[in-house]
């Protein structure tokens, strides 16, 4: 598991693997009150074991990122500020506090 040790967080922080954190989420919500700015890739509301066991979160969307701005980066590379209803979609979640 990971861990939020005190430190100098005034730099920027981005993470892709909170998927695979069983607290995921709660490391974000901790990440929010140390961190300046926070980018998060998360694919948009994944299936269980459509990636594989080491996907612990599942069906993520909107809702689990509050206070973010949300863009999707589609199947192609695409990036929309709507999901792509008819193939994949990663969540790219920004998070600016200042």
């Amino acid at each position: 598991a990971y861990e939020i040790v005190d430190c100098d967080w005034s730099s920027d922080v981005c993470s892709s693997d909170l998927e695979h954190l069983d607290n995921g989420l709660e490391i974000v919500e901790k990440l929010k009150k140390h961190c300046k700015r926070l980018l998060i890739t998360t694919p948009y509301k994944e299936p269980p074991g459509f990636w594989g066991q080491h996907h612990r979160l599942h069906g993520l969307d909107e809702s689990h990122f509050p206070g973010f701005d949300i863009v999707y980066i589609h199947h192609d590379g695409a990036v929309s500020n709507t999901p792509d209803p008819e193939n994949y979609n990663l969540m790219m979640c920004l998070y600016d506090s200042q």
